[in-house]
């Protein structure tokens, strides 16, 4: 059809942890890297030349939850309703 579609796995799916692990905290580094499969070495991962531009640190204080989203698969052009928990920015303001 000529798109491209993803659908993002839960925070529980993609880390493998319940949610309430991700509740208890205000504050979570990750580091991200990138997998590539090479036809000859088999699977490698690719290195970052300065390892701090690869920490992403979610701060709950800072960051609004997605808590709602439809369609739950996304395309060009699609209309998409999102919900954001504004609680999760309120230092902000």
């Amino acid at each position: 059809m000529g798109k491209i579609a993803y659908r993002l796995p839960s925070i529980e799916e993609l880390f493998n942890l319940p949610i309430g692990h991700f509740y208890a905290e205000d504050s979570l580094t990750f580091t991200l890297k990138i997998k590539n499969m090479d036809p000859e070495l088999g699977m490698v991962t690719l290195a970052c030349l300065v390892p701090s531009n690869c920490e992403v640190t979610y701060k709950k204080e800072a960051t609004a939850s997605v808590y709602y989203i439809q369609p739950p698969v996304v395309y060009y052009e699609s209309f998409t309703e999102v919900h954001f928990n504004p609680m999760g920015i309120m230092n902000l303001i």
